[in-house]
């Protein structure tokens, strides 16, 4: 909770003094597949392998808030998304603790998480008209719980919940022509064998309005997650992921 308030602080003080804010909300459909490897404390299982390579879709809202334009500092953009995967044509693959031998059976899976991303950045080519490049830094906060359950014997595989920051690059290209724009905005980090990063790629426009200008847009999202073996992350879960997918949305500009 306090965390939250900290960012619900900043996003206020910066809200006061930017003279340009861009505003949106929208629909984004993913599709999540990958391999997630967890250790449950089971008496005689070392590790649970979790694979759904049929890929499972999350339907979910998105938001961001984008402050420009504030005197003296970086400008400052935050997002919001909460995309919730649940699936019951698992495959999970038990591992003995000798190591000698697995199980496989069918299961069901819950992944359910929050994630709010706040990013500082200069607009380097702030000099044009036409064409923007944003380069900067920021962080994505990840409120997560995984349940999974063994469908033969409804017995609770594993279950955990955690909070993890995750340092990112941020950068946004993109092009402005006849109320038309083109553009991507990419954010990640590779770390010590951790590698995360998510793309949204799309177009734009914008209507004027008599009090800034009405926007719609829409385009193609890619994201991946990949821990180390030995990674202290998500609670030492080994996770191989992707989701891809579509957004659509408005925005509003003033």
């Amino acid at each position: 909770m306090f965390k939250k308030t900290i960012l619900i602080s900043a996003l206020l003080s910066s809200f006061l003094m930017a003279s340009d804010i861009d505003m949106g909300v929208g629909y984004l459909s993913q599709e999540m597949t990958g391999t997630i490897t967890v250790k449950p404390d089971i008496s005689g299982v070392d590790s649970v392998s979790i694979n759904d390579d049929k890929g499972t879709t999350s339907d979910n809202v998105y938001a961001y808030i984008d402050i420009k334009a504030i005197p003296f500092f970086p400008n400052v953009k935050f997002d919001y998304i909460a995309p919730s995967f649940n699936s019951d044509r698992l495959s999970a693959t038990y591992t003995g603790t000798a190591g000698t031998g697995t199980t496989t059976t069918d299961g069901s899976y819950a992944l359910d998480s929050t994630q709010i991303g706040g990013y500082l950045y200069y607009n380097v080519l702030a000099w044009t008209d036409f064409a923007r490049l944003d380069l900067g830094i920021g962080a994505k906060y990840v409120d997560y719980t995984l349940d999974v359950v063994d469908n033969s014997t409804g017995t609770i595989l594993y279950q955990d919940s955690d909070t993890v920051f995750i340092p990112v690059a941020y950068v946004h290209p993109e092009i402005t022509l006849f109320d038309v724009s083109i553009g991507a905005e990419g954010k990640g980090v590779s770390y010590d064998g951790d590698t995360y990063y998510e793309v949204k790629a799309g177009l734009g426009y914008a209507f004027d309005l008599p009090v800034g200008k009405l926007g719609l847009e829409g385009g193609y999202y890619y994201s991946k997650l990949k821990t180390a073996d030995d990674s202290s992350l998500f609670n030492d879960t080994d996770i191989d992921i992707t989701t891809d997918g579509w957004y659509a949305g408005i925005n509003y500009q003033f």
